[in-house]
């Protein structure tokens, strides 16, 4: 499903069954985090990609551990320092991290990667430079 500009709340709701849902993918300048809590209930998902105006912080991420299932996360505008990829190290099925336009700061704050076992693809596309 790709949903763009418009409430992804409203519309997921009215999804039936919502438990099978697979793949959600959000593109939209009006994403906000008022959607997460929602999303984190959506525990079938094996590919989640949220892109928007919002920028992921480290916080924000805690509560994408709910997805146990994902396989592919793909998160636009993220702005981590480190504690954001702990939480995410916990999905054991993870295999594809993708943050675009991601500010990491430096290479200590990429540390945490280490904790992936699983993962067999990392991009940080658009990353800013890395100290």
């Amino acid at each position: 499903i790709g949903l763009k500009d418009i409430d992804v709340v409203a519309v997921s709701q009215q999804l039936v069954p919502v438990g099978a849902l697979r793949t959600l993918s959000i593109r939209s300048r009006r994403f906000s985090l008022s959607s997460l809590p929602f999303i984190c209930t959506l525990t079938g998902l094996t590919n989640l990609e949220l892109c928007g105006s919002y920028h992921f912080g480290d916080d924000d991420l805690v509560h994408l551990t709910a997805l146990r299932r994902l396989v592919c996360l793909v998160l636009g505008n993220a702005r981590l320092c480190g504690d954001g990829l702990c939480y995410l190290s916990g999905l054991a099925e993870l295999r594809e991290l993708h943050l675009g336009n991601a500010h990491c700061g430096t290479l200590t704050t990429l540390r945490p990667l280490s904790l992936f076992t699983g993962l067999t693809e990392l991009s940080l596309n658009g990353q800013s430079s890395l100290n």
